[in-house]
């Protein structure tokens, strides 16, 4: 099982998520043990949607992460505190286009993927 956690958001009407605190984190751990290593589809999208959302914070919002990446995890913790509300509106979308990437797979996938969101 992957989970995928979020920290430091409060997500309200459907989709739409809202920085709550002053630190932010994105936490994937875990195999979705879907299909064998280097053939497992869930793996790869959950892969591919976490990681494009951590470069694209660093890349768009400009945020320096403390990140941690090795197999089977990978944890970016990002301080929000000084970011200007165009900023803060980036990263809420980036993170919120994760999110329901991550949501429509697990609607397929229940068994192998579980995204927790964390206030």
């Amino acid at each position: 099982m992957i989970n995928v956690s979020i920290s430091g958001l409060v997500f309200q009407n459907g989709f739409f998520l809202n920085v709550s605190s002053d630190f932010v984190e994105i936490l994937a751990e875990g195999h979705s043990l879907f299909l064998e290593r280097g053939e497992d589809v869930v793996c790869a999208a959950v892969s591919v949607l976490v990681q494009t959302t951590v470069l694209s914070i660093a890349k768009i919002v400009g945020l320096s992460q403390d990140l941690v990446q090795r197999d089977g995890f990978l944890r970016s913790l990002m301080n929000v505190e000084e970011l200007d509300k165009v900023k803060i509106l980036q990263l809420e979308v980036l993170l919120g286009s994760m999110v329901i990437g991550i949501l429509e797979i697990e609607k397929k996938y229940p068994d192998n993927v579980n995204l927790i969101l964390n206030n």
